[in-house]
This record gives C-alpha cells, sequence and structure tokens, in this order.
C-alpha cells in the first residue's frame, strides 16, 4: 500500500488494492479499492478532472528505462512521494 506517500487525514484510492486497511487507519489515511471496465467516456471525464487539477499527481523524478531498477529500489525506501 502507498499509505506512506499520502499526508495524514488523506484519502488513498488505488486499483491495485488497498493492502492492509488496519494499517492505513493507523496512519490516520482513508483507504478504499477501485475498479473500472475500460470504457472511453469515463476516461475522457478523468482526463478533465486532471486538466482541471481536481485530480493531481506527485511525480518525485522522470527516469530513463534503463534506469527502471534504480528507481524501483528509490521508490521502495519510502524516502520520496509519488511514483
Amino acid at each position: 500500500m502507498s499509505a506512506h506517500t499520502r499526508y495524514q487525514g488523506g484519502i488513498l484510492v488505488s486499483r491495485l488494492g488497498i493492502g492492509d486497511p488496519a494499517r492505513a487507519a493507523a496512519a490516520g489515511i482513508r483507504a478504499s479499492g477501485t475498479a473500472c471496465v475500460p470504457d472511453g467516456g469515463q476516461s475522457q471525464r478523468v482526463a478533465a478532472l486532471v486538466e482541471s487539477g481536481q485530480i493531481t499527481t506527485c511525480v518525485a523524478e522522470t527516469v530513463p528505462i534503463d534506469q527502471a531498477a534504480r528507481a524501483d529500489t528509490v521508490n521502495q525506501t519510502g524516502s520520496v512521494k509519488g511514483k
């Protein structure tokens, strides 16, 4: 679970599952899993939310594909926010 990337009082929504709900609750985070059937209209609505700033992401760093292993190692340390 990416609970270490969220702020206390925040909400974590994941398509990959939320892991241990008790861990999220202990961190002061509301966690929820979700799934969807591919739908072009839904993707357009999500894109509009991203473009309007209503959905945001945190990108700590962009790396070339040949450095993917290093990026994964850094991500696993929990020392960066984002993916």
